[in-house]
Parts: C-alpha cells; structure tokens; sequence
C-alpha cells in the first residue's frame, strides 16, 4: 500500500515540476503593441477578412494548418 507520505511527495514533485514548465522566458509583447501588419485572407466560409477587421473587437489568433482535410 502506498503511504500518505510518498502520494504527498509526488504531487508536490508534480507541483513543482508543473510551476517549472510555466515560467516565463524570452521576450514579452507590450499590451497595446503592434505585432502583425494588416492583410487580407480568406475564411473556411471562403469570405475575404483583414486582420483589423479580426481584431475590431479584440484579439485574434491566426491557424495555419498543415494540408486539406
């Protein structure tokens, strides 16, 4: 049977690990900064979009996949 004592150490081993994995390096993008210019794209729908018109009302995240499905 496993005792309380080694189930604590592994989720505190997995904490800690867990924390280790989520630090922050490299660098950071001001709040507010402009990071991509505008362009122009088509959606799945196959309608034109811009990336200002994306991000009108907040921010945006660009997919690229790999092939056709």
């Amino acid at each position: 049977m496993i005792s309380r004592r080694t189930i604590v150490a592994s989720l505190g081993g997995a904490a800690l690990i867990a924390g280790l994995g989520c630090r922050r390096e490299g660098t950071v993008i001001p709040a507010g900064s402009v990071v991509a210019a505008d362009f122009t794209a088509r959606d799945t729908e196959d309608r034109v979009v811009t990336l200002n018109g994306l991000t009108a009302d907040g921010p945006a995240v660009l997919v690229f996949y790999r092939g056709f499905w």
